[in-house]
C-alpha cells in the first residue's frame, strides 16, 4: 500500500491489527488496533509491590487482548535510567507480555522492542518533522502526531504509543528496514 497523505491513519493501515505499549511503572499509555478499529488509553497502576504490580499489570494486558489474535505487539523497550528502582519495575513489567505469550495466554505472532530513540526518529521521518519550538521529546512527538493529523485531548503516554506504533510501521512497512 502505498502512503498518499501524510496522515497517521494512513500508516496505521499498513499494520491493520497490532497493540502498541508505552510502559511505566506509573502509567502506560496503550493503543488497540483491530482490523482498523483504534481505541486507546492509559492504565495507571495502584499497587505499589512488585509482585503486586505485576500481577495488575498481567491482569489489565489478558483483559484488553482477551482472545483477540494480534500479529504484533509492539512495546518500548526499558532504557537505562539513573534510578535503579524504576529500572527494576520497567524490566519486571516489560517482560510480562513475553511470559503470557510463551504460556499461550495470548494470541501473538511477534513482540517488537525498540528503544525510544529509535522510533522518534521514524516518527520524525514519517511526519516530515522540521525542528520547531519544542523543547523537549515529548513535545516533538505530539508535534509529530499533530502534524499527522492526531489532535486529541489525551495524556502523553497515549501519544508516545501512537507514535511508537506510526514510527515501527513506517520502518517496517515503508522503509522495509
Amino acid at each position: 500500500m502505498r502512503i498518499t497523505e501524510l496522515n497517521y491513519k494512513n500508516f496505521l493501515e499498513l499494520e491493520p491489527t497490532f497493540l502498541s505499549l508505552d510502559i511505566s511503572v506509573r502509567s502506560t499509555g496503550w493503543v488497540l488496533s483491530t482490523d482498523k478499529n483504534i481505541s486507546f488509553g492509559i492504565n495507571s497502576l495502584k499497587v505499589e509491590d512488585e509482585l503486586g504490580r505485576r500481577l495488575e499489570f498481567r491482569t489489565f494486558l489478558l483483559d484488553l487482548i482477551g482472545n483477540k489474535h494480534i500479529p504484533v505487539i509492539f512495546v518500548e523497550d526499558v532504557y537505562g535510567g539513573v534510578n535503579f528502582k524504576t529500572v527494576k519495575g520497567l524490566i519486571q513489567l516489560n517482560t510480562i507480555v513475553d511470559d503470557l505469550k510463551a504460556d499461550k495466554l495470548i494470541l501473538v505472532e511477534a513482540i517488537k522492542r525498540i528503544d525510544n530513540k529509535k522510533w522518534k526518529k521514524y516518527l520524525k521521518q514519517a511526519a516530515n518533522y522540521k525542528l520547531g519550538a519544542e523543547k523537549n521529546d515529548k513535545e516533538i512527538v505530539t508535534s509529530c502526531l499533530n502534524e499527522l493529523g492526531f489532535n486529541l485531548e489525551v495524556k502523553q503516554d497515549v501519544y508516545d504509543a501512537l507514535g511508537m506504533a506510526v514510527g515501527v510501521i513506517y520502518k517496517d512497512k515503508v522503509l522495509k528496514v
